[in-house]
């Protein structure tokens, strides 16, 4: 799945996140349920999981800018 612009998914129910998932600009995961990032998660810029339970990045993806966390 590919975006055009940054997706942000703040606050929502959503538990999982797409294989496959490419986005260039932001992605905000932050205070969701959302546990683990897929391995071929590619975001081109920051990556927020604050207030998430995800403590590992995989290293098969990519995360052009900051990784924003607790």
């Amino acid at each position: 799945m590919n975006m055009s612009q940054s997706l942000r998914l703040s606050f929502s129910t959503l538990e999982a996140l797409p294989a496959g998932l490419s986005i260039p600009g932001d992605l905000s995961i932050k205070n969701t349920r959302i546990s683990q990032l897929p391995d071929d998660l590619c975001v081109g810029g920051n990556l927020n999981i604050t207030g998430t339970t995800i403590s590992i990045i995989p290293e098969t993806g990519f995360i052009g800018g900051e990784i924003l966390r607790d």
